[in-house]
Formats: C-alpha cells, structure tokens, sequence
C-alpha cells in the first residue's frame, strides 16, 4: 500500500533529513501548521515505511574503505544471492538493477584489503557470474533518500 505525498509532508520529510532529531514542536512552527497534523502525517508516513528516521555515519569523516561493486548473476540465483549477502557485515546497501549487472552494492571494510576479502567472497557465492568492484575516493554530494 503506497501513500500518495504532498508538498507538507516533503516539507516535514525534508526538515527531518536535515535533522532527524527535530522535535514536531519545530517543524510544526517551521512550517506554520499544527503539531498534531506533523505528529499524524509522520504516523501515516512511518506506518506505511515510506519514512525512515535513522543515524547514519558519514563515510567521509571515517577512517574506513568504501566500494561499490557489482554483481553480474546467472539468471535464476538472484534470490539466493541476495540472501546470502544481505546480512553480510560489508554490507551497507544493495540495489537490484536492470542493465549490465543484476546488483550493486555498497560496502565498507576496515581497509582496501577489507574490501578485497569483501570481493573474493562475493566471488565464491553460487550464482554470481562477475564481481567488479570501485573504490570510494571521495563523496563530492550525497543524498538520503530521493529527491522529487
């Protein structure tokens, strides 16, 4: 079940990217609506999982190494491989996509040759195909979530 988004309730999605931590008594002044209609359009908005609210660590100010890699499968394994990955501790993110590769994920290790153990054990799983792998130099912009 979807929920159809207006423009209040990206404005209150928007406020809580910027700070996930702000009390409804602020982004209801912010906003100039009420605290009761913030507290119900994040209820709706969290019960039907289009809001998350959650910390997340900034790769650029910790002393880690961070990859995208991508997975090219033999056609009927996409789902035993996205269940042995999914809970593999180098995983941040997976994206399921259509082209060239069936998954890419991001994954983060103490050291490049964290990442390099990372790739070899993707490499060895029942149904992949290809693993390539690039190294996360630098994040110029990121976003969380999707902008519309």
């Amino acid at each position: 079940m979807g929920l159809n988004l207006d423009e209040v309730d990206y404005r209150i999605a928007k406020l809580l990217h910027e700070d996930g931590r702000l009390p409804t008594k602020h982004i209801a002044a912010s906003l100039d609506i009420s605290e009761p209609t913030v507290r119900s359009r994040l209820r709706k908005m969290m019960e039907v999982g289009v809001l998350k609210v959650n910390a997340s660590l900034d790769l650029r100010k910790v002393d880690c190494a961070a990859a995208f890699i991508t997975l090219k499968l033999k056609a009927p394994k996409t789902q035993e491989v996205l269940k042995s990955i999914t809970s593999l501790p180098e995983v941040d993110a997976v994206y399921q996509t259509f082209g060239e590769y069936d998954l890419i994920i991001l994954a983060t290790a103490k050291d490049v040759k964290g990442i390099h153990l990372f790739n070899e054990k993707l490499a060895k799983l029942d149904g992949v195909e290809v693993v390539k792998a690039s190294m996360i130099l630098d994040i110029p912009v990121e976003r969380r979530g999707f902008s519309v």
